[in-house]
């Protein structure tokens, strides 16, 4: 999933991209780790390695609040199958 691109649409620019999935407000959060980069086609490549069957349907399901949201979600893992 493309954070960057959740942070700058549907946040306009006001959120920090974590590495991770703890927030930055957070006291356990770990700054040292560096947040992985969005690659489709590796992620594409480790769920073909590992036998992912892309035939298989999913149901993102959000209240109307979050439905932008989990459009943007939605769109990415739709560009890898």
């Amino acid at each position: 999933v493309n954070r960057e691109k959740i942070a700058r649409n549907y946040y306009h620019g006001f959120a920090i991209v974590p590495s991770g999935d703890v927030s930055p407000a957070s006291f356990v959060f770990n700054q040292q780790l560096k947040p992985l980069p969005y690659d489709p086609k590796a992620a594409k490549n480790i769920l073909n390695t590992e036998k992912f069957d892309f035939r298989r349907k999913f149901t993102i399901i959000s209240v109307a609040e979050y439905e932008p949201l989990a459009l943007l979600i939605a769109d990415d893992l739709t560009e890898l199958g």
